[in-house]
């Protein structure tokens, strides 16, 4: 049996959007609009309806999970193709579908009212069928889903037509997308439909028209990129973004050790804020390659002193050390020299300790004015 009281779901705060109740409501009294077959108007949700995650929800759905939030409706009173309906679906089109396909007849769903102070019909929709679709591990809403309804409402002047309303939106009502989707929605809501930009940044698809584009005059072939072989130019070819100096530094030494030729640096900065503007960040670029260029000349210097007192070494070892590891005559007899005179002295050191040690102690005669 269902029971709406032993729900512990965390109800959906959305502006323009107030819960009414939790109430449990036959499915055929529920009207899920559709625009083409199988596709819901649900603008979180761009593409067909998800098969395989109906089939999915279908065996899991055999029992009721109530720390999930329920499918959401509005009460609506209307009659399509002949049949009078009570409440429209807005949220939960895949598990409506996994009901259908299970022959649930009643279910429980979570009333809300749209509209509310003050705030758009379609605009508290749209926010509130975002914010059900941002959790896990249900079927969260992709790139494309939330950028579908974005252009929705930027088309509808819901939200301004601004990289920053649109950015601040999607900060409102998606805590849990990930920085990676959120800037690729943000971006493609922002290309779409042509919206201001302090900044205009560019994905690395647009690189190969951007190059092509900004080809210097009499130059017959664009630059190259990616560690490709630039024939014009006899040079390989790398796009580095900022704070990735050091790698690809590295990537153009291994080119050079292994081919003996240079390479060239297209370099691109991440987008600017208020404490590192542009200027900022393409001086500190430079600055940084610089620095790393001044440590590649030290340290070859360095390699060759290194050479020139190893050589400065052998050469100094080869007078003295023939190539049969043996040492030369004249040396040898210096040495075997030497070893005498050593060995004598010391002979005579000898001598000299062994009297010592073999006479008497010197008797002093105590000074006067210490006798008693």
């Amino acid at each position: 049996m269902l029971n709406t009281k032993k729900l512990t779901r965390i109800l959906i705060v959305s502006p323009g959007s107030k819960h009414i109740e939790a109430k449990i409501i036959e499915t055929k009294k529920i009207y899920v609009p559709k625009n083409v077959k199988d596709k819901t108007i649900n603008r979180a949700r761009k593409k067909y309806l998800n098969q395989d995650h109906i089939n999915k929800l279908a065996v899991s759905l055999k029992e009721i999970d109530y720390s999930k939030r329920p499918p959401i409706v509005v009460k609506k009173n209307q009659w399509v193709d002949g049949i009078f309906y009570e409440y429209e679906l807005i949220c939960g089109a895949h598990r409506f579908s996994a009901f259908e396909k299970m022959g649930v007849t009643e279910w429980i769903f979570d009333v809300y009212e749209l509209g509310t102070d003050g705030v758009n019909k379609d605009l508290a929709m749209s926010s509130l069928q975002i914010q059900e679709n941002d959790h896990q591990p249900e079927l969260a809403s992709t790139a494309d889903d939330l950028t579908n309804i974005m252009s929705y409402l930027v088309s509808k002047k819901l939200i301004a037509n601004t990289e920053k309303a649109i950015t601040t939106y999607l900060e409102e009502n998606t805590s849990n997308l990930h920085h990676g989707t959120f800037k690729k929605v943000v971006f493609a809501t922002v290309r779409k439909n042509g919206a201001y930009q302090d900044i205009r940044t560019f994905p690395s698809d647009d690189l190969p028209g951007f190059i092509e584009k900004n080809k210097k005059d009499g130059e017959e072939h664009p630059y190259v990129w990616g560690g490709k072989h630039d024939v014009e130019r006899d040079k390989f070819g790398w796009t580095v973004l900022e704070g990735y100096e050091y790698e690809y530094l590295t990537n153009a030494l291994r080119k050079l050790d292994e081919t003996d030729k240079g390479s060239y640096f297209l370099m691109h900065t991440k987008a600017p804020t208020e404490k590192r503007g542009l200027d900022t960040r393409r001086k500190d670029m430079k600055k940084s390659l610089q620095g790393m260029y001044e440590t590649l000349v030290a340290l070859k210097k360095s390699l060759i002193k290194d050479e020139w007192t190893d050589k400065k070494v052998e050469e100094k070892k080869n007078q003295y050390v023939n190539i049969d590891n043996k040492m030369p005559d004249p040396m040898k007899t210096n040495l075997g020299i030497a070893s005498k005179e050593f060995k004598r002295k010391k002979k005579n050191m000898n001598k000299e300790e062994q009297r010592d040690e073999n006479s008497q102690p010197i008797e002093m005669e105590t000074p006067a004015g210490l006798k008693d």
